[in-house]
């Protein structure tokens, strides 16, 4: 039988299709060179710690706070709210401190949240604000929007971090959108300062204080531990680690 010469050039080229494996990219343009540079260029330094899958900036429970200081938060705040509103009965838990480096940089379609999260040095602490009166706190979107309604209980967040050992250390997220740092007793939270109302954290300007012992580290990929002082700058963070 006699091929013409346009067949066997297509019967080639099919046979060549069939026993090429085009998920070897080693012999295309774009070579496997080019993802060995992306692998190498990924962060392994001591400020990185890896809790299953997940990367974090510092210890996974902590972050760059104090050890222990959160902890000793919620106790101090939960014993204060308890004299100043027993017929409340509060009890506060921890809801969280940290975030993996991934979600603390691109807070992706969650609203309530911010590139650049505090959450993910450990400098923020979300607590779970249970109560007889209330009930067992499940969501901040069902929970937050009563709790902010009670004067009472504002009022005592508010005597309490003016009053002890955490003024001027400790902000409450029940103040934001009132363009204030602080709200003053007799004041309720309102828009974001609902949102936020299980929220707690340190300033701005105190945070670089909280990477001052791991400066050294930091200069290694090019940051200055005192720009850290906004959640853009830690956004940028996050990702030159994550």
């Amino acid at each position: 039988m006699i091929i013409s010469e346009d067949k066997l050039r297509r019967l080639i080229r099919e046979q060549f299709l069939n026993e090429k494996d085009w998920g070897d990219t080693s012999s295309l343009g774009g070579s496997s060179g080019s993802s060995s540079s992306s692998s190498s260029s990924t962060y392994t330094g001591s400020l990185v710690n890896k809790k299953g899958l997940k990367k974090y900036l510092g210890d996974p429970s902590t972050g760059m706070s104090p050890p222990g200081f959160w902890d000793n938060f919620r106790k101090d705040l939960e014993n204060h709210i308890k004299k100043a509103y027993p017929e409340l009965g509060i009890k506060i838990d921890n809801l969280g401190v940290t975030r993996d480096l991934k979600a603390a940089a691109d807070a992706g379609g969650n609203k309530a949240r911010v590139s650049g999260s505090k959450h993910g040095a450990g400098l923020a602490q979300d607590v779970y604000l249970h109560t007889k009166k209330y009930g067992k706190f499940s969501s901040y979107k069902k929970d937050n929007p009563k709790l902010a309604k009670d004067q009472k209980l504002v009022d005592a967040i508010i005597e309490f971090l003016e009053g002890s050992k955490y003024k001027n250390i400790v902000y409450w997220g029940g103040a934001f959108s009132s363009g204030k740092a602080s709200l003053s007793k007799g004041e309720l939270p309102k828009d974001r300062g609902i949102l936020e109302f299980h929220h707690f954290e340190f300033s701005n300007k105190d945070m670089p204080k909280y990477f001052e012992n791991v400066k050294d580290e930091l200069k290694k990929i090019g940051i200055d531990h005192n720009s850290l002082t906004n959640t853009k700058a830690l956004a940028n963070l996050y990702k030159k680690i994550s």
